[in-house]
């Protein structure tokens, strides 16, 4: 999926408009949820996103979706930042 086809499913879907970010490479982050869903897509890098389903590795163009309340860590790994796309509902 690109970027602009990402854009068009969050806007079918009732999400407003995306935001971007960016994790560094390093150690997992703390796990934490949230009591909002978020669904997302890897514009750059590789990204590790950790449920207790087990770890999913995400690369450029790849998506997500979670559920509120679901429990996480998040990481970049590989030689360089992931940038993402992301929004909540």
């Amino acid at each position: 999926m690109n970027e602009q086809e990402f854009r068009t499913q969050l806007a079918q879907q009732g999400y407003g408009d995306p935001k971007t970010g960016a994790y560094d490479v390093g150690p997992p982050s703390d796990e934490h949820s949230h009591d909002f869903s978020v669904t997302g897509m890897v514009l750059d890098g590789t990204f590790v996103l950790t449920t207790a389903k087990g770890a999913q590795t995400l690369t450029a163009g790849e998506t997500w979706i979670l559920a509120a309340g679901t429990p996480r860590q998040e990481q970049a790994v590989g030689d360089g930042p992931a940038r993402l796309l992301y929004r909540t509902k």
